[in-house]
């Protein structure tokens, strides 16, 4: 392993560059100019086929690519194999680009370009931006796979709950349209309208989806109401809801939480409730039975206060 000192007297390790050229003489001086560079050339191929074999051998870090190399593929055929197999950083070098291979080259997303014949101050800097590039464009790649694992995890979550949540956009007031709900948001629904799918309310004004649940316009002015204050006192908004279902009312406990973006705008409103409907007939009929009840104690004390009568 070759290392280098540092200013600080510290050991660094090399960083690792393959030289894909096709001219025995530039790739000679390329090497020595990547060697004073700081760079350790793990190997200098001419062909494609080569350079996949050496990346898979030596591990580099970077690649600099001839785009007019031997074999059956060019230097932009390779590249393009390079970013999708290896996910490699790689910088063209070229004498000439006409409009067609600057086409190609530009799919393949190379990192950089050097124009031969090669000067040793274009080198650094076009491979130290490439390098510098590659990390920046490493560490988005990892916060977009981390971030792409929240959002499954909290999917998983806004799903899996029993509660029933639905997110809406804020457009204006009074107005506002459905951006998801869940799965649990789904069943209630179809305690209310059977036939309606998931695909039927998303994107729909609430005006709209109260009308598709068939409620009255008393309902659905009193959800809006619930919408409205939230976003007007800028705090949770807890209620109960009573709303008409194909078996008889349903009471949902929930709240209305304004959602505001970084300059203090409200943008969207979560909704969260859930069925207390079983809660509510049942407190019903224990009252109805304690209203019975008192009802019978009521009769029997007027039998022992006039046992005649």
């Amino acid at each position: 392993m070759f290392h280098i000192e540092t200013s600080f007297g510290k050991k660094m390790e090399k960083r690792k560059i393959l030289v894909v050229e096709d001219e025995a003489i530039t790739a000679m001086s390329l090497e020595v100019s990547l060697e004073n560079l700081g760079y350790q050339v793990t190997s200098i191929v001419n062909s494609g086929k080569d350079a996949l074999n050496s990346i898979d051998s030596n591990k580099p870090d970077i690649v600099l690519m001839d785009i007019k190399i031997k074999g059956d593929m060019d230097g932009i055929d390779t590249a393009e194999i390079i970013r999708e197999k290896f996910d490699l950083p790689f910088v063209f070098s070229t004498a000439f680009l006409d409009q067609e291979r600057i086409n190609r080259a530009k799919i393949t997303m190379p990192f950089g370009y050097v124009l031969k014949p090669i000067q040793e101050r274009e080198l650094k800097i076009t491979l130290e931006m490439a390098m510098h590039t590659s990390k920046i464009e490493a560490f988005r790649k990892e916060a977009e796979k981390r971030l792409i694992e929240r959002e499954q995890q909290l999917n998983t979550i806004y799903n899996a709950t029993s509660n029933y949540m639905c997110l809406l956009e804020y457009i204006a007031p009074n107005q506002y349209h459905y951006l998801t709900i869940n799965d649990a948001y789904c069943h209630g629904v179809k305690m209310i309208n059977p036939d309606v799918r998931r695909d039927d309310i998303v994107s729909l004004e609430v005006e709209e989806f109260g009308e598709l649940m068939n409620w009255p316009p008393s309902v659905i002015l009193g959800v809006k109401k619930h919408y409205e204050k939230a976003i007007k006192t800028k705090q949770l908004v807890k209620i109960i809801d009573t709303v008409p279902s194909v078996d008889g009312n349903l009471y949902l406990e929930g709240t209305y939480t304004p959602i505001f973006d970084d300059k203090g705008n409200c943008t969207q409103i979560l909704y969260v409730s859930q069925d207390i409907t079983r809660y509510v007939r049942l407190e019903h009929e224990l009252r109805s039975e304690l209203e019975k009840k008192d009802e019978l104690i009521k009769k029997l004390q007027e039998k022992v206060d006039n046992p005649n009568s």
